[in-house]
């Protein structure tokens, strides 16, 4: 998602660049810049919600293998003890 993301922000600030209609920088056109800050905003968005939702995962991966070594390694403790 955060691939999403970062694609719609090189879209709005190229449209961003575009939108000057020649060199005098007076001339700008409103429609293709207000879409551009449009794109730029919907792919920050879409960039950090990815970037939460990745860490997120990430952090639960982390969280489920370390709950598996630990279930491991006192299911050992208690065999040894056992024995």
């Amino acid at each position: 998602m955060a691939t999403n993301g970062l694609f719609l922000m090189a879209i709005g600030f190229a449209m961003i660049m575009m939108s000057p209609a020649n060199h005098n920088i007076n001339q700008v056109r409103l429609g293709i810049l207000t879409l551009g800050i449009a794109f730029v905003a919907a792919g920050f968005y879409f960039y950090r919600r990815g970037r939460k939702n990745e860490k997120a995962q990430a952090e639960k991966h982390a969280h489920d293998a370390d709950t598996a070594v630990k279930s491991s390694n006192e299911s050992t403790a208690k065999k040894v003890t056992k024995k």
